[in-house]
C-alpha cells in the first residue's frame, strides 16, 4: 500500500494524516491484531506504527519521547528512544534499496503528475517482487545494520532480525477491535514498550550507554 503524489514541501506528519489510510487510521477504522504478549515476558501490548515527534500520538501509533530536556531524560525513556531510532533506520533503508534499484526516484522527473505517480507504483511494486532474502541489495542492508548495531556494542552479542518465510505470501485475518482515542491509552502503549525493554526479558548492559549517547547527540 503506497500513497503517492504530495508535494515534496509537506512534512511526513501532514502526508500521513492526509492519505486514504491516515484519514481511516486517525478516525479508528483500521482493524489491528489482537495485542500479544511481547518475547519471553507476560507484558501485553498493542501492535503499532512509528514516527517521529511530529506525528501524533495515539494507541496503535508511537513516537519518541521529547528530546526537549535533552540529558534529564529519564534513562528508560532514553532507552526506549534509542530502540525506536534503530527501528526508524530500518524504515530509511527501506527507501535507500528501492532508490538504488530505481534511480529515477533519486533525480527529477520531467513527467506529468498521473504518469510520474504511475512510474512510481510499478517501482514500488516491482521492488515488492524483487525482495527476496537471497537478493545482493537485502544482503547488502542487513550486513550495513548488523555492523551499524555492532558498532554500539561494548561486549558481542546476536541480534537476530526477523527472517522472512519463502512461504509467507499469505494474509491473515485481522478481527476488528473496539476503538482508541489518544490520551491516556496512548501514553501507557508508549510506556509498556519502554518498560519492556528495561525488564529482564529484553534487558541488554550496553544499551544504557548507547541511549545516553543518542541522548547528547540530539
Amino acid at each position: 500500500m503506497v500513497d503517492i503524489g504530495a508535494a515534496g514541501m509537506e512534512g511526513n506528519s501532514n502526508v500521513f494524516r492526509n492519505s486514504a489510510f491516515g484519514m481511516e487510521f486517525m478516525s479508528d477504522n483500521i482493524p489491528f491484531l489482537l495485542p500479544q504478549d511481547l518475547p519471553r515476558s507476560k507484558i501485553r501490548a498493542p501492535y503499532v506504527l512509528i514516527g517521529d515527534e511530529a506525528f501524533p500520538r495515539g494507541i496503535h501509533l508511537v513516537k519518541p519521547y521529547s528530546k526537549k530536556s535533552k540529558c534529564t531524560i529519564e534513562k528508560t525513556r532514553a532507552v526506549f528512544n534509542y530502540w525506536l531510532s534503530r527501528v526508524q533506520m530500518c524504515v530509511e533503508c527501506t527507501f535507500g534499496v528501492l532508490t538504488t534499484r530505481f534511480h529515477f526516484l533519486m533525480r527529477r522527473m520531467t513527467l506529468s503528475p498521473d504518469v510520474a505517480t504511475t512510474l512510481v507504483k510499478a517501482a514500488c511494486v516491482l521492488h515488492n517482487y524483487l525482495m527476496r532474502p537471497n537478493d545482493p541489495l537485502v544482503q547488502a542492508t542487513e550486513a550495513k545494520l548488523n555492523a551499524d548495531l555492532e558498532n554500539d556494542r561494548e561486549e558481542y552479542c546476536i541480534w537476530n532480525y526477523r527472517k522472512r518465510s519463502k512461504d509467507d505470501a499469505g494474509l491473515v485475518p485481522i478481527p476488528p477491535l473496539p476503538r482508541y482515542h489518544t490520551g491516556s491509552d496512548a501514553w501507557q502503549t508508549r510506556n509498556l514498550f519502554a518498560t519492556y525493554f528495561h525488564s529482564p526479558a529484553r534487558y541488554i548492559p550496553w544499551q544504557d550507554k548507547c541511549a545516553c549517547v543518542t541522548a547528547l547527540q540530539d
